[in-house]
């Protein structure tokens, strides 16, 4: 597609992160407007050249009109003759050529400029992988998404025909046949409701979605239902065999992989999930350092083993605000890889940026840490800004790295995490311990932390795989810092 073009091109509308940044959807949505208003100004122009057609038709027609009926008689006069011989010649060569003259060319033009500036293939089909991790995750279903609906929340919003066909193309490209069936379904029912001009206009027919769900049914075995179904449509009906005969000889093979969300991960993450009671409470830390013992902080322990405990109102408005600031630099998330250190992976879809090492609110945050942690924050690794949009996600992992490399031998490694949430998402974005069935909302202020190596061995801790459950509603920011063993 243009994946390879929008690479490296940090500012260019291709590899912009739409998803997630709301000042680029901020220029989308004005972008749209201004090009709503150039196709009306393109309409007006096409009416006006319309407009004037029609009085020339009026103006030619009224001869014809004094004709009618007497017509010799009319023609032996010279002063309808010789205008009758002049129009034939001169006019309608004119009017030919103001036939010929593009209306708009202007609103033509601006169009052709503002294509270069919109959002590309590539945007796209990320929109879309949004929805469909939306859908995954929450378990919800072709008819409440295409009508607003998701998890709990009844938006006030539908999905177009547009919409559901660019859906189903997705499901159908992973290979799930079934889903992208009920999709096309949606999709069939909305161009009914609409106009079909509108549709083929914008690159739709309804011959295509037959097309693609007889596809779908030859996919699932349903040879039957889908010739009945070509049958119905009469520019299709007369090849109908050829079609399935050219499907069954020739079955699809997906061509994408379909993300992969397990079971753990989908149920701990859906608003349905009740995490099993604890026997744990809420408490004020005073013993952590000496600090606290003038200005205690509110904890919540989640559980004792793995070490996972929650600090409230640890962050005030004025800090929060000043992290901020760098929220023009997030860019695409980076996940280590020792074969390719640094790459942009599917399975973490957040903006991210590093914060500079030093100033003084680095150095309160470090200290903060101390106090919550018991551990010294030591500045080897930053903090890191990040941002999930709708749909945007962290699958299941550890933020233990291999005590086997040699680059953790001399560094240290991860041992332990602590994440602070910088807003309230309206719905959606926990973080999710999903071999524990534990989640823990977001909230502003709010700091997370836990172990993520055994006590005094420094083993893995496999329990404390954890995830970012996909955002439905807004977005979620918040601010990490990983404790290296050796350095911290």
């Amino acid at each position: 597609l243009l994946s390879s073009v929008a690479q490296g091109q940090k500012y260019e509308w291709g590899s912009k992160e739409f998803l997630i940044s709301e000042e680029a959807k901020d220029v989308l949505m004005k972008v749209d407007k201004k090009l709503i208003f150039n196709l009306k100004d393109y309409a007006d122009k096409l009416d006006e050249k319309a407009n004037k057609l029609r009085r020339i038709v009026k103006e030619i027609r009224e001869p014809l009109q004094a004709a009618k009926g007497i017509e010799e008689e009319y023609l032996s006069n010279p002063l309808n003759s010789f205008p009758l011989i002049r129009h034939l010649f001169e006019d309608w060569r004119f009017i030919k050529d103001f036939m010929a003259k593009p209306a708009g060319e202007e609103q033509i033009n601006y169009l052709k400029l503002q294509l270069t500036e919109l959002p590309w293939q590539v945007n796209a089909k990320d929109a879309t992988e949004a929805i469909y991790r939306i859908a995954k995750t929450y378990d919800v279903s072709p008819y409440d998404m295409a009508n607003g609906q998701i998890d709990v929340i009844q938006f006030n919003s539908s999905l177009t025909a547009w919409d559901c066909f660019a859906i189903a193309k997705l499901h159908f490209q992973f290979g799930e046949y079934r889903a992208a069936n009920k999709w096309m379904n949606i999709t069939m029912k909305r161009m009914l409701d609409d106009y079909e001009e509108e549709h083929e206009v914008l690159g739709l027919t309804f011959d295509e979605v037959i097309l693609m769900k007889s596809r779908c049914l030859v996919e699932l075995g349903e040879l039957d239902k889908a010739r009945d179904l070509l049958l119905t449509m009469p520019e299709l009906a007369e090849d109908a065999n050829n079609y399935l005969d050219l499907y069954t000889a020739h079955p699809y093979k997906p061509d994408a992989e379909a993300p992969e969300f397990s079971e753990d991960f989908r149920d701990v993450c859906s608003s349905s999930h009740i995490p099993e009671p604890t026997r744990l409470h809420c408490r004020y830390n005073s013993s952590t350092s000496p600090f606290l013992k003038i200005a205690p902080l509110k904890m919540e322990e989640i559980s004792l083993d793995p070490y996972i405990v929650v600090y409230h109102n640890v962050l005030p408005d004025r800090e929060i605000k000043e992290i901020l600031r760098f929220e023009s630099e997030l860019e695409p998330t980076m996940v280590a890889n020792y074969n390719n250190p640094l790459m942009k992976s599917k399975y973490r879809t957040a903006l991210g940026f590093w914060l500079p090492n030093e100033g003084r609110l680095l150095d309160q945050l470090r200290e903060r840490i101390g106090d919550i942690t018991g551990l010294e924050a030591k500045p080897l690794m930053s903090f890191q800004l990040l941002k999930y949009g709708f749909g945007a996600h962290y699958s299941p992992h550890h933020d233990f790295l291999n005590m086997s490399l040699e680059r953790i031998k001399i560094d240290g490694d991860r041992i332990a995490t602590v994440l602070f949430y910088l807003n309230d998402p309206p719905h959606g974005g926990a973080t999710a311990f999903n071999a524990l069935d534990i989640k823990v909302a977001p909230e502003r202020g709010m700091a997370l932390f836990w172990y993520n190596l055994q006590g005094e061995t420094l083993d893995f801790d496999e329990l404390t795989s954890h995830c970012a459950c996909p955002v439905i509603h807004g977005t979620k920011l918040g601010e990490l810092k990983k404790l290296i063993s050796k350095e911290d």
